[in-house]
């Protein structure tokens, strides 16, 4: 799988500002992202891709379920992909986010069970800012590839779970979330990008 700084960095270019961090911009560049990911590899050859779908039927709970990505081929689902790219205050949500990619699995149960392949997707900064609440970085967080293998033992189907980790070079002399967009700016910083399944 090859990805580039380019695609990462059309991510973390809106991943700092409040207002884009948090729109759907930003999640549809994702899915796009991930899209253009796939497309280079030979199984995805004529699939089809649906994106920011909700489905209806045969979720666990509740009326509905947005996933990101649908993939189709011949007219037939074949994956689900769940995709993520936390930017910052990584460890601080750690936990909570273990928890929703586990709810999340449980959740989309059935199509497992049926033989679709869920792929949790995420792209994540091996150094990421901690954030306080007026834009100040408090701390810097070195992360780690971490994922809920260990519900494979409670259930019946499978996941995958892909991570793509980069460098952000210099970051750490960001003092705030100005400082970082800024030095976003340019895709160059991007780097020592990896591809954990």
């Amino acid at each position: 799988m090859t990805i580039t700084n380019k695609e990462i960095y059309q991510i973390y270019s809106r991943s700092y500002s409040i207002t884009e961090s948090r729109g759907k911009e930003r999640q549809n560049t994702i899915n796009d992202t991930i899209i253009n990911i796939l497309t280079k590899k030979e199984e995805y050859k004529d699939c089809d891709f649906k994106t920011e779908t909700r489905m209806y039927e045969d979720i666990s709970w509740g009326q509905y379920f947005t996933v990101d990505i649908q993939v189709w081929k011949d007219g037939k689902l074949i994956e689900i992909i769940l995709a993520k790219a936390p930017a910052s205050n990584i460890l601080q949500n750690h936990v909570n986010g273990l928890n929703a990619r586990a709810g999340e699995l449980l959740r989309l149960g059935k199509y497992g069970l049926k033989g679709v392949k869920i792929t949790f997707f995420t792209f994540q900064p091996n150094k990421c800012p901690y954030f306080t609440s007026n834009g100040l970085i408090k701390h810097f967080e070195n992360t780690t590839v971490e994922g809920i293998s260990e519900v494979r033992e409670f259930i019946t189907f499978d996941f995958r779970q892909v991570t793509v980790t980069f460098d952000i070079n210099g970051i750490e002399k960001c003092s705030n979330r100005e400082d970082v967009k800024k030095m976003l700016m340019n895709e160059e910083v991007i780097n020592n990008i990896q591809v954990h399944i």
